[in-house]
């Protein structure tokens, strides 16, 4: 229990020692949006990827933390998965509109697509499904029961601290990551790459960038 606690704090820890430095430099330099958005991912990605080769085990190395090929069984559930879930999501998304965390009135569609569905997946699920979910599955190695399905500890942990950040977005924002959070975490569980849950989170931001280039 106590192993688990410390791997719960150390991953809070490190989200703190991730984020807080790109969102201070963004602070100091007040950049636009155009020059915010890449600056915050790249940083934060930059971070992450230098703690998780501290971290990484010798025998292992990076591999640990999802970098490495997975069976093709997982890219093509993710892709029909990620598809699905973005449509019943997007559909809900417009009966019960939000308003998006950033204004992106003056971003080119390319620019949109480029930052908020090709960067922000790959930089938020190595950090939570790399970094974070790797550091509290070394503490727990069970699952729980959510709704009838059988879901690793460490996939819900990890998943409620990303619904959690996107929580001053909105309730409805906070369960749709809720949701991204366990299917992707699940999904970097048991095919043991960050491919599959990457995929997904594409798949399901799409649907934000289609309605943003709607609108």
């Amino acid at each position: 229990m106590r192993s688990s606690v410390k791997a719960v704090l150390l991953a809070a820890c490190l989200f703190i020692a991730v984020y807080l430095p790109a969102f201070a430099i963004k602070a100091l330099l007040r950049p636009t949006i155009t020059v915010a958005v890449p600056l915050v991912i790249g940083i934060s990605l930059f971070i992450s990827l230098a703690l998780m080769i501290a971290l990484s085990k010798r025998e292992r190395g990076l591999a640990e933390f999802g970098f490495r090929l997975p069976q093709q069984k997982y890219v093509y559930f993710s892709l029909i998965f990620g598809a699905l879930l973005g449509l019943v999501i997007g559909y809900v998304a417009h009966l019960f509109p939000t308003r998006p965390p950033h204004d992106v009135s003056t971003l080119a569609p390319v620019l949109i697509v480029s930052y908020f569905v090709l960067g922000a997946s790959v930089q938020e699920e190595v950090i939570f499904r790399g970094l974070l979910q790797t550091t509290v599955a070394r503490a727990f190695s069970g699952s729980i029961n959510v709704l009838g399905l059988r879901v690793g500890a460490d996939v819900l942990v990890i998943a409620a601290l990303f619904c959690l950040i996107h929580v001053p977005e909105g309730p409805a924002v906070a369960i749709r990551a809720l949701i991204l959070g366990l299917g992707a975490g699940e999904l970097r569980k048991r095919s043991g790459s960050l491919v599959p849950a990457i995929l997904v989170h594409l798949l399901f931001n799409l649907d934000s960038g289609i309605f943003a280039l709607g609108h």
